[in-house]
């Protein structure tokens, strides 16, 4: 029977012999900060999402994660969209929508019939 310091060593030995995990790499867009997540293929970017919300101290639901060019599904994995070793994913803050306040000001016309 083995005890809880040979488990742990054990378990980091597998972790950095593991050869399906994958480091990925989310930069922000408006800073440029780049932080590094060592996850499996098989683990859902809701996990990776959420960690860099959390690191960062925003809230995840106000950024558009994007990978190759595509907005990230949270619920895919690294595995399924055939993501390698220190791909990046951008978190882009959307641009808020302006508008123009001379369209505020047009009343709508209201038709009698």
């Amino acid at each position: 029977m083995e005890n809880k310091e040979e488990r742990g060593t054990k378990r980091k030995a597998e972790e950095e012999e593991d050869p399906s995990s994958i480091i990925l790499n989310v930069k922000s867009q408006w800073d440029n900060c780049e932080i590094f997540f060592k996850v499996r293929g098989n683990t859902r970017l809701y996990k990776v999402i959420h960690a860099y919300a959390k690191k960062k101290g925003i809230d995840y639901k106000h950024y558009h994660f994007v990978y190759n060019g595509n907005r990230l599904n949270a619920k895919k994995t690294p595995n399924s969209l055939h993501m390698e070793a220190e791909d990046e994913i951008l978190a882009i803050l959307p641009a808020g929508g302006g508008g123009c306040k001379g369209f505020a000001a047009i009343k709508p016309l209201k038709y009698e019939i």
